[in-house]
């Protein structure tokens, strides 16, 4: 059986030394090439190499990391990190208006794989840059020389911190959002991001207030109540409910809540009595006698002197009622 040996490739590609001392290939460190540097004969057990000539395998040059794939978000500046080389590093930061601490992101020293991610510490997150949604009436958020105008329905009041206008910057002095008339809720700042991460800031939080509606009479309410007064209140105003004529009494106050959905005003009925105003009719009559009920007993000034009973000639028990014209 012949003495077989692996001879050196003909050529030889780039990335790979000999040594001189020892004769053996190695991978060339000096020009940034990393690996295990083999010399074969056959891709296997059993595989010959295409084309009957050795060659050399196991050495790969240094590449740089590629920069973190945060999913498109904003809460981080990584612009210094587009293409960090292998034993280099690159401050992360929190972009504004997010707000933590920053980190310094890695590229191992002997990094051979494309695409290979930076690494930052273990101790750190990107979820510790927390958004800090800014005032959009303030810098750095408004830019200087622009003026902001306020949006519809929000507005600020004037600061009631001690000390308060007590400098010359009166700025800290209107820093107090509050919903405007007619509105309610707790004014706070939505931040959006467009696709190159510029930053929008809009008040949010106050909501529109809606006026009350009249109750919904039925029945004999119908006939007996007049709610007129309250077919449209404001939130936290007032209306009257009156008696329907020919009902009489005294009104009552119905009221409005500060709310944001449709609904009718809160109330009590009043008192509404069927007066004594009908005209004479045949079959009644009108008796000046002096008629006493338990009530008047024990409260004698509320006795009145009159009422209604059926004529000569006719039985049964006089009552009055309260109708409408139509019979409504």
């Amino acid at each position: 059986m012949p003495r077989c040996f692996c001879p050196d490739p003909p050529t030889v590609e780039p990335g790979y030394v000999k040594d001189p001392v020892t004769g053996a290939w190695r991978c060339d460190f000096d020009n940034d090439w990393r690996g295990d540097a083999r010399l074969i004969c056959r891709e296997g057990p059993t595989q010959c190499l295409a084309g009957e000539v050795s060659k050399l395998v196991g050495c790969k040059p240094l590449v740089a990391c590629a920069a973190p794939d945060l999913g498109g978000g904003c809460a981080l500046d990584v612009s210094t990190c587009a293409a960090v080389w292998p034993g280099g590093g690159c401050r992360m930061t929190c972009r504004l208006p997010f707000k933590g601490p920053g980190t310094i992101a890695t590229c191992p020293e002997d990094n051979v794989d494309v695409g290979r991610p930076l690494e930052w510490p273990p101790s750190w997150s990107p979820d510790m840059c927390v958004l800090d949604c800014p005032d959009p009436s303030e810098p750095p958020t408004l830019p200087d020389g622009w003026k902001y105008l306020m949006p519809v329905g929000y507005r600020k009041e004037e600061s009631t911190y001690p000390g308060c206008g007590d400098g010359d910057d009166q700025l800290d002095c209107w820093d107090d959002w509050a919903c405007d008339v007619g509105l309610i809720g707790s004014p706070d700042f939505n931040c959006s991001f467009d696709g190159e991460c510029a930053l929008s800031v809009d008040p949010v939080g106050c909501i529109e207030l809606v006026p009350c509606s009249a109750p919904v009479l039925e029945g004999e309410d119908n006939c007996t109540y007049d709610v007129s007064d309250c077919e449209s209140v404001d939130s936290g105003g007032t209306c009257q409910v009156r008696c329907r004529a020919p009902f009489a009494g005294q009104p009552t106050t119905a009221t409005c809540s500060y709310d944001t959905e449709p609904r009718s005003v809160r109330w009590s009925p009043p008192a509404c009595e069927c007066p004594q105003t009908c005209q004479l009719q045949e079959g009644y009559e009108w008796s000046n006698g002096l008629h006493w009920t338990q009530r008047q007993i024990d409260e004698p000034a509320q006795g009145r002197r009159g009422d209604w009973t059926c004529a000569e000639g006719f039985t049964g028990v006089a009552q009055w009622r309260c109708s409408l014209p139509g019979g409504e």
